[in-house]
This record gives structure tokens, sequence and C-alpha cells, in this order.
């Protein structure tokens, strides 16, 4: 009996000096930790601190001890834990607060610079009587706080747009300076999207009707079920004064669903001006445009017709549908010259270029100046009837215009002689390979041949040549 007495004695030693030591570690460990840590009272006194933490009240550990937080802190700093204390006391099993601090100077009276963030948790059973204890943990975020300015900054004065759309379609808690300013300073919170975006007057004078509609339908499909990550994007031009600017804008709007935990939210925007972007591409197109017309009649020139002629012919062969070719030359034009002169034979160029393409109908047709005074018309999707009524239609006008060439041999008034060709459906499809330059459409080519045909027959006349 005595020797299992002094066993459960040896044991209860042993395990009491277990726990002074677990005590010690813990202790250690308290002290050890980065920031700034106290375990406080449910009273208000300083049950432990780490040396961070006492260094922080200008004080040593052992002199924190037992202390009254509401003497180690300064007043103003102390009304906000206070506060929260009592207020939270009825609940205190369930309590966990954070009060940032704005420099240590609302901590300490001789502290300066700095950023302290501060969290409180409830625990109970520590110390001798196991009453309610709190936990206080401070840490220094002045580094993150600088941070954090630097991205508002970047976030405030970047060139992009950004916003949130809630699932109402009302302009959420997070909009950037440069979408602000985007819209003359005309945002705020709880805006609708409609008003903002898509109706820049009040008199509703200035609707973006097609972006609005896919924007509205993007939300609505998003707001019904859980979305993919595909995007919207939308390219929007706002007239001249939509929302005090003075220029037509252009803007590109990009949404994507906002998710928290599988379900959707809203919309984040991002809006960028496209403005110089679009002008500089619509003055390449406008260049390469000018690029292709002929300098003086201001129809395709050679260039153009070269670059188009084999895309229609695949266009045709994969419609399978005809095409028709019209090589028109002005009659006699070199006694035209000599007799007016260059200028006069310019001039007679352009209403020529004119009258002709007055006898086109269709979009589709493509006249171009060959050089000099040739001109070559593409009619796709024109069968033989259509191209020869076209060609006889071009002949009449031009003589009926009865433009004065007195030196002509064959008559007193400008006229022209045309080629007619037109290659059916079957005739595309069995060229095999397919033209692969210019040189190699083969209709161009007879219907300059009925173009020599007409002028040895007396000129002014349509010649129709068989595609061979």
């Amino acid at each position: 009996m005595d020797g299992a007495l002094s066993n459960s004695l040896m044991a209860m030693q042993t395990m009491v000096a277990q726990l002074e030591n677990a005590k010690e570690s813990v202790e250690s460990l308290i002290d050890k930790m980065p920031g700034y840590f106290y375990i406080i009272s449910a009273s208000g006194n300083v049950l432990k601190a780490n040396h961070d933490g006492a260094t922080l009240l200008n004080r040593t550990v052992e002199s924190v001890i037992g202390q009254s937080i509401s003497k180690l802190l300064t007043k103003k700093y102390w009304r906000l834990v206070s506060t929260k204390l009592v207020g939270e006391a009825s609940n205190w099993e369930k309590m966990s607060f954070v009060i940032p601090v704005q420099g240590l100077s609302d901590i300490r009276a001789s502290g300066s610079g700095g950023v302290l963030h501060w969290e409180f948790d409830y625990f109970n059973g520590y110390g001798a009587h196991s009453e309610p204890m709190f936990v206080a943990y401070a840490h220094d975020v002045s580094e993150q706080r600088k941070l954090q300015t630097r991205i508002n900054h970047i976030f405030d004065y970047a060139p992009l747009g950004i916003f949130s759309v809630n699932r109402n379609g009302l302009i959420s808690d997070l909009v950037s300076g440069y979408f602000s300013r985007l819209f003359n300073g005309k945002v705020t919170i709880d805006n609708d999207v409609y008003s903002t975006i898509f109706l820049m007057k009040e008199d509703g004078s200035c609707h973006v009707n097609s972006a609005k509609d896919k924007f509205y339908h993007y939300l609505n499909d998003k707001s019904t079920e859980c979305p993919s990550a595909k995007e919207l994007i939308l390219d929007i031009v706002y007239p001249p004064y939509a929302f005090g600017n003075k220029e037509i804008c252009y803007y590109r709007m990009t949404f994507s669903p906002i998710m928290e935990e599988g379900t959707f939210q809203g919309l984040l925007g991002i809006v960028q001006d496209q403005t110089e972007i679009y002008e500089e591409k619509i003055k390449h197109q406008e260049e390469k445009l000018l690029a292709r017309k002929d300098a003086l009649t201001s129809i395709y020139n050679r260039l153009a017709l070269e670059e188009s002629a084999l895309q229609i012919v695949a266009q045709c062969r994969k419609d399978s549908c005809p095409l028709s070719v019209l090589f028109i030359d002005i009659d006699d034009f070199k006694r035209y010259n000599d007799h007016y002169g260059h200028a006069a034979g310019d001039e007679c160029l352009v209403r020529i270029s004119d009258i002709i393409g007055g006898a086109l109908r269709k979009e589709s047709d493509f006249l171009a100046r060959y050089g000099g005074e040739e001109f070559v018309i593409l009619l796709p999707d024109t069968d033989v009837v259509g191209a020869k009524i076209i060609a006889e239609r071009a002949r009449q006008l031009v003589e009926n215009t009865r433009i004065e060439h007195v030196s002509s041999k064959y008559g007193e008034i400008v006229t022209i002689s045309i080629g007619v060709v037109t290659q059916n459906v079957c005739q595309l499809k069995k060229e095999d390979p397919p033209p692969l330059s210019f040189k190699d459409i083969k209709a161009i080519k007879l219907a300059d041949e009925g173009v020599y045909i007409a002028k040895s027959k007396g000129r002014n006349r349509v010649v129709y040549i068989d595609y061979h």
C-alpha cells in the first residue's frame, strides 16, 4: 500500500513538473511572439504581456503585470476598447472584434509613427479561478497601409475605369476615380447602369440600344444561372455631347461575373477609353482605302482590282453563283487628248467613270480603272442576260451624254466599246486549281479580247465572248 501511494505521489510530482515546464514553455512562447500580445482579465487587469507588448507601453514586462489596462493606454484609445468590451459584455463567449488605430500616439503618450491593428478574442479558463479573459493582439500594419495607399492611388489614376454592378443593375461600392472621370464625374453609388452608361441624357436622346440590350441579357442570364467565366465585351460609340464630351468617344467595356462561394453577386466592369486607338484604326483604314482608290476618278484603282478580283472569284465559287466581267475602253481617246489637251482628257475620264458607275445596280458590283482610258467591272452573281443589260446600259448612257469629240474618226461624240464574258457556276467549279493571281483570271483576259473585236467592228458597241 505504501509502495502504491509512493508511486502515486511520484506520478503527481512528475505531472506537476511537466505542467510547470509546459507553463514555462507557453510563457516563453508568448514572450517570443511577434507583435504586441496581452492577456487581460474581465476586470481590465493585465495578466500577461510579451516583451514587445510591454515595450509598446514604455514598461517592462514585470511592471505591466497586474496593472489596469485603462491606466496604461491613452484615454482616447481606452474609450475605443472599453466601449467595445462593455457593449459586448453580455455576449462574451461569441465576441471577437478588431479595432484599427491610426498612429502609436493614440496608444501611448510618447509614441510616434506607425499604424496598429488590434484584435480582441474572448476565452475562458486562464488563471487560478478560470475567469473569463481576453487575448489582445496588435501588429504593425504601417507598411500594409502604405501599400494600400499606393494601390488606391493606382486604382484611382490608372487608365482603366473599374466599377461593380449588383444583381439589380445598380453600381455598387466599387468605383474607380478614372471611371467617374470618364463619365464627367456623374457616377455615384446606387446609380443604375442604364442611366449612367446607356442613357447619358435626361431627355433620352442618347441611347446606345444595342449595347444596352446585350448588357441586360448578360446580367439577367448570370442572375438566374451559375455563370461561366465567359466575359461580355461591349464596344460603345458615344456621340458628341453625350456626357459633356465635345467629340465622339469610343469606349470598350468588359464585364465578368463576381462570385462568392459559388453564388452570383454581380458584375465587375472595366472601361477603357479606346478613342485614340479607334481613331488611329479609322485613319489606317482611310489610308488603306485611299491607296486603293484612283487619284483622278476616285473609283477603285488597278491595285484594288487585282486584290479584290481573286476574292470575288473565290466567293462566287463558294456561293455557286456566276461571275460576269465587263472590259471597257473609251473610243479614240488619244485623239481626244491631242485635240482638247490633257486637262480636258482628265475631266472626260472622270465624267465617263461617273456615267459607267451609274449603270450598276448592286452593291457588290465592282468598278475599277484598269489604266489609262480602260475600265473593268466585276459583276458577281450576274448571268449572261444581266451582264449584257448592264453593258448596253453603260454604252447608251455614255452615248446619250454626248460629250463632244470632233477629232474622232467614228463620230463627233465620246463613245465606249465593251467586251463581256460570263463564267457560269460549272466553269468556275471546273477550274482546278482556282486562280492564284490576277493574271490567272481568264474571264478578264477574254473580256479584253472582246473590246478589240468591238473596235474592229466599228467601236461604240458591246461584244459578248463565250467563256472557253
